[in-house]
């Protein structure tokens, strides 16, 4: 089976990192939460089929 979703990193410098790819868009929704543990920051998901994006953004924790 391939994987229709690509998962890309926005990067503060303006330019697009591709970071993976999943079979379902629960399936890169989880992977986004493991990759943002160290690099939080916006990721779009693209679903190759329908041409349609989903924004994910992460922000930082703040430690107290």
């Amino acid at each position: 089976m391939t994987a229709p979703f690509d998962i890309f990193e926005n990067e503060k410098s303006g330019t697009v990192l591709w970071v993976g790819s999943a079979v379902t868009i629960e399936d890169a929704r989880s992977r986004i939460q493991k990759i943002a543990q160290r690099s939080p920051c916006e990721y779009v998901v693209l679903n190759q089929k329908t041409g349609n994006k989903v924004v994910i953004k992460i922000e930082e924790a703040t430690g107290a």
